[in-house]
């Protein structure tokens, strides 16, 4: 499992940001879930990474990964894909589920 996550990761720094290729970080978008699930991104273009924080205080940081269409970041464990203010949220073998942020990009 750790040779996958550092290949992820080694795979990410190897990519541009494509949530905006100018080094900065962007945000917070605060998305809702279809589940109920709640979390605030921020898309930091330095790592490049996605930082979530769930409510409660819990972070977690995803390493951006290759994507055929829009953004994507996942560790093994969770997958966070997403195009425009939309996007899906995957924990583990679950099910996606569709995320939406009024938010503006």
């Amino acid at each position: 499992m750790r040779t996958l996550a550092l290949i992820l990761l080694l795979l990410a720094l190897a990519l541009p940001a494509s949530a905006g290729d100018d080094g900065q970080v962007h945000g917070p978008f605060h998305y809702a879930c279809d589940d109920g699930t709640r979390f605030t991104a921020l898309f930091d273009n330095r790592l490049p990474a996605l930082i979530l924080t769930f409510p409660g205080g819990e972070t977690l940081t995803l390493p951006q990964v290759l994507s055929g269409s829009g953004i994507r970041y996942a560790d093994g464990r969770h997958e966070f894909w997403g195009k425009g203010a939309d996007a899906s949220w995957t924990v583990g073998k679950g099910l996606p589920t569709q995320c939406h942020t009024p938010d503006e990009f």
